[in-house]
């Protein structure tokens, strides 16, 4: 059967340095490139790039980051203490302190890029099983990928008005690199964003205010860029929500 085992293939984790070493994939890299379509903005950004280029560098962001990190707080350990309910390895900004249970200060600790990477990458999670997926069986990948919540670990950073905006400048960057000139990112809502106030607390900011920073942040780049065409943003929701919430998305966007 290939419902799950297709036998000729090899699997991408163990054969992307190879690929990547390749003339080939360094003279397609150069190449230009029409656009990059159907993108999940919160996913598209490598993840190392992701910490070293935008949360790593700024220092001040650097000393609010945890990670839930439950082995290694003696908290999570307290048979009565029932508010450790952090998912594991989600990462999340804390001005206040101190931080719930659960969530470890990156700063001073052990927890390295690479560390956090080893962690929150779906090959690296792959590669880290004891019985191991095959690499055409998607159904067992995408159910790992979901039963350890992947897709949203990084997503309360990005949720952050400073490291939003510096994450998207990266992807943008990251796609003129490669000589991608359009980038059709997908994302939800608008109206998520938010600062820390003097005290510690988040500040949410409106879907007006975000869309008048990202219009003037689309000026500013695209003169500073001017080999991108354009990057545009479509809003989704999710079909398993009930009526009234589709129907309060569609008339909020």
């Amino acid at each position: 059967s290939t419902n799950k085992y297709f036998y000729p293939s090899r699997p991408i984790e163990s054969e992307l340095e190879k690929i990547v070493a390749r003339d080939l994939y360094q003279l397609l890299w150069q190449l230009p490139k029409g656009g990059n379509l159907h993108i999940h903005q919160t996913q598209m950004l490598d993840r190392r790039k992701f910490l070293e280029q935008v949360v790593f560098a700024d220092a001040e962001l650097y000393s609010y980051l945890h990670i839930c990190d439950k082995e290694g707080d003696a908290r999570c350990h307290d048979q009565h203490n029932s508010n450790c309910t952090c998912l594991a390895y989600q990462l999340k900004y804390f001005k206040r302190q101190p931080a719930p249970p659960g969530w470890r200060q990156v700063r001073g600790s052990e927890w390295s890029v690479e560390r956090i990477v080893q962690r929150t990458v779906l090959i690296n999670l792959i590669n880290a099983l004891d019985e191991k997926i095959y690499q055409t069986d998607s159904v067992a990948r995408w159910n790992l990928a979901y039963s350890t919540g992947l897709f949203g670990l990084y997503d309360e950073l990005i949720r952050h008005n400073a490291t939003s905006f510096a994450y998207l400048r990266a992807c943008l960057d990251a796609s003129l690199a490669e000589r991608v000139q359009l980038v059709e990112f997908r994302r939800s809502a608008f109206g998520n964003l938010f600062y820390f106030d003097a005290d510690g607390d988040e500040v949410r900011i409106s879907d007006t205010q975000e869309l008048a920073m990202l219009a003037e942040f689309k000026r500013e780049y695209m003169r500073q860029q001017p080999g991108l065409i354009d990057f545009v943003f479509i809003v989704y929701g999710t079909r398993k929500n009930a009526k009234e919430s589709i129907r309060y998305t569609m008339e909020s966007v």
